[in-house]
């Protein structure tokens, strides 16, 4: 399974597998959210939250009786999202997720017909467009980490969004062509160009230094 979650502070590899549904603007922090593992007994709790004071609890899951496997997260406090992660080895500590860069408002900004391609509210077989906006975040990722130490961490995810929703807009085109030159393969195509001609205008923050990651590096007289 492909990691598009990415974990900061997480140096021995306690978590894997995160599989996380409902996940918005309006339950993280433009993205990104705050986990925190308690022990209490002999089982470990998985704790999610909004915030980086880790205030807003908005999915929680607990591992009984042992310290690796699967624990299901469930939804709190209305918060729309669940899930599951994996415990490779449990213990008290906090870590940082990034989930996803745009979210599905801003796939219906830029194409306001996108959800007709819900049935039964999922996509690809998960809810809503959680799979092509995963693959997304996977191409900026793969181009941050080709121009970044590796951990690099964005202060604010948000300038990530535009472009990456462009992406998964050619995911979800792509995946509705049966053949080159039907109509859904040259709509996956425009939108695959479209992603790219805006990476140059990312400008994004790590560690209080502002980036321009995309910009032409070589000019021609």
């Amino acid at each position: 399974m492909l990691e598009y979650v990415t974990t900061h502070d997480d140096n021995a590899g306690v978590f894997s597998r995160w599989l996380l549904n409902g996940a918005g603007r309006d339950n993280t922090d433009n993205g990104r959210a705050y986990t925190r593992i308690t022990e209490a007994g002999g089982d470990y709790t998985v704790s999610v939250y909004s915030d980086a004071d880790r205030n807003a609890l908005v999915a929680q899951g607990t591992l009984s009786g042992a310290t690796t496997g699967n624990v299901t997260l469930a939804e709190q406090n209305s918060s729309g999202m669940s899930g599951s992660v994996r415990l490779r080895e449990a213990r008290s500590f906090d870590a940082t997720i990034d989930l996803f860069y745009a979210d599905a408002a801003d796939l219906t900004a830029l194409q306001k017909d996108i959800t007709g391609f819900l049935i039964g509210g999922e996509f690809g077989g998960r809810a809503g467009f959680a799979d092509p906006l995963a693959r997304a975040k996977r191409v900026i990722d793969a181009l941050m980490n080709a121009r970044f130490p590796a951990g690099w961490r964005a202060d604010d995810l948000q300038p990530l969004a535009d472009a990456t929703a462009r992406y998964a807009l050619f995911f979800i085109y792509d995946h509705l062509s049966s053949r080159a030159d039907d109509s859904a393969a040259q709509l996956a195509a425009a939108w695959r160009r479209n992603a790219r001609r805006v990476l140059p205008l990312i400008r994004i923050s790590i560690s209080g230094e502002t980036f321009v990651p995309f910009t032409t590096r070589i000019e021609r007289a």
